[in-house]
């Protein structure tokens, strides 16, 4: 059912501007018109009308609202949502309702702190995810030459390196074995496991002196040696695939550490920055409606629209807030506006999710 509006017309003090933006907005029933019909007629007749222009300090508060707003987004973002526990009210509200510009600096500063550390464990465990990724694509060819590594004796004339061949060119490793044999006068050793179907994993053992000329070898036959992260690829290999491994065991209780200490912080403040973000959107609005007024020198004037039935209790709402001081004019609707009029719906429950097709 479309309900009948009726169009109103609010006049007071200036100096009273921002308490009724903010009457208005909690009533909720009523739509602004920015650009009334007969403003022109009005004005007209009284020159001095002019539409509300945001002073600079107005305009100043509205950018750090709206840089809070941003923060709040941020952190909302990033910290989990948690299940509320019972009995949980939040805690205090960071910007009361009442609270002035005095306190925009002790809310940046909680926010800045708190971004700060909520940053600090993402960041962190991002990188522990990103390693924890990397080593991954080593795990079948750790379980591999981890055992093989294991058998050879530590020593600083030999060198050791692990390869990886596609399992249909096993000819290459005959060709290999061969050209090796005459680098190195027989002194390496090479042996091939199977990771998979389709890839050989080695592990080459030959003389120090001789690493140049073997890696050369490798890339002359195409053969692709075992490319560690940047993490450890200056360590040798049998310390560098010790360190994947003591890592791999390491990372999920460090992933999980910054993962609880997110949920911490969500915990205790996710319930107050909703609350914050309620409260920010809620000034900023006042800020930007009061853009849709006119005014003269001592005085404001607006105009707007409310479902009929509830006209009269905004009037009585307003003159119990303010007296006699502040007046809600209900007004004639010119022709010209029949068609502008604002629609509000109110259906029987069951229909609402209709109302979207009306």
């Amino acid at each position: 059912m479309i309900v009948p509006m009726a169009k109103i017309r609010v006049l007071g003090p200036s100096t009273l501007l921002s308490a009724v933006v903010r009457l208005l907005q909690e009533v909720g029933a009523v739509h602004i018109e920015s650009a009334p019909g007969d403003i022109r007629r009005l004005q007209s007749e009284i020159p001095v009308i002019r539409h509300h222009v945001l002073d600079p300090e107005s305009q100043q508060i509205r950018a750090v609202l709206e840089a809070m707003q941003e923060k709040v987004r941020k952190l909302l973002l990033v910290l989990p949502a948690v299940p509320e526990r019972p009995g949980d009210d939040g805690g205090p509200a960071l910007l009361p309702d009442d609270a002035g510009e005095d306190a925009f600096q002790t809310v940046n500063a909680r926010l800045d702190a708190l971004t700060s550390r909520a940053e600090a464990l993402v960041a962190e465990r991002k990188r522990h995810q990103d390693e924890q990724s990397l080593f991954t694509r080593y795990d079948k060819v750790l379980k591999v030459l981890a055992p093989l590594i294991g058998m050879v004796r530590e020593s600083r004339e030999l060198e050791c390196t692990g390869l990886i061949l596609p399992a249909q060119e096993r000819s290459v490793a005959t060709l290999l074995e061969e050209a090796l044999s005459r680098l190195t006068d027989g002194r390496f050793e090479i042996v091939y496991r199977e990771v998979d179907k389709d890839t050989l994993a080695g592990l080459l053992i030959f003389p120090g002196e001789k690493a140049a000329e073997a890696r050369a070898l490798l890339w002359e036959k195409n053969i692709g040696e075992l490319r560690l992260p940047a993490s450890v690829a200056d360590k040798p290999l049998a310390e560098a695939l010790e360190i994947i491994v003591r890592r791999q065991g390491e990372l999920p209780a460090a992933i999980r550490d910054r993962e609880e200490a997110l949920a911490a912080i969500s915990r205790e403040w996710r319930g107050q920055l909703l609350d914050l973000r309620r409260r920010l959107a809620n000034r900023v609005e006042r800020i930007r409606a009061s853009a849709s007024f006119y005014e003269t020198r001592m005085t404001f004037l607006l105009y707007g629209w409310i479902p009929e039935d509830e006209a009269a209790r905004l009037g009585e709402t307003v003159a119990e807030r303010f007296g006699d001081i502040v007046v809600v004019e209900r007004i004639p609707i010119g022709r010209s506006e029949e068609e502008t009029v604002p629609v509000v719906l109110r259906n029987r429950r069951a229909v609402r999710p209709f109302e979207i097709f009306t």
